[in-house]
């Protein structure tokens, strides 16, 4: 399972589920218990803007309550648009490979990582 922050506390009484240690909300204690975190990113980068989404970032990335072969995972999510309102494919940076990718990995060793990379280099980095 990800973690969706929307589901992970009451909305209408987010006072209610806020301490002043985020360790001891409910946004950190379902954090612990999901697989990853998918970033969704729009055109201003607006979630690192957020001081919330910059905190489960860095729980993703320096999580040290699981075994190195367990880690949590961050991916990164963005949908560009070519004009006023057509949006292109979802474009994707994952932490490991898609199950497609997988599957060449372990036919032919490194496959899998070049389609990775093919994949990961129409992410637009502006």
């Amino acid at each position: 399972p990800f973690w969706v922050c929307a589901y992970a506390n009451n909305q209408w009484n987010l006072q209610g589920e806020l301490s002043t240690d985020p360790r001891e909300s409910p946004f950190f204690r379902a954090m612990t218990l999901s697989q990853g975190i998918l970033l969704v990113l729009d055109s201003n980068a607006t979630p690192f803007h957020r001081i919330w989404c910059c905190f489960e970032a860095w729980f993703a990335l320096t999580d040290q309550h699981r075994s190195a072969g367990d880690k949590m995972l961050l991916d990164i999510a963005t949908c560009p648009f070519q004009g006023p309102s057509l949006p292109q494919e979802a474009e994707l940076l994952l932490d490991g490979l898609t199950s497609e990718e997988q599957d060449s990995e372990a036919q032919h060793p490194g496959k899998g990582y070049m389609k990775k990379i093919a994949r990961e280099s129409n992410f637009p980095l502006e």
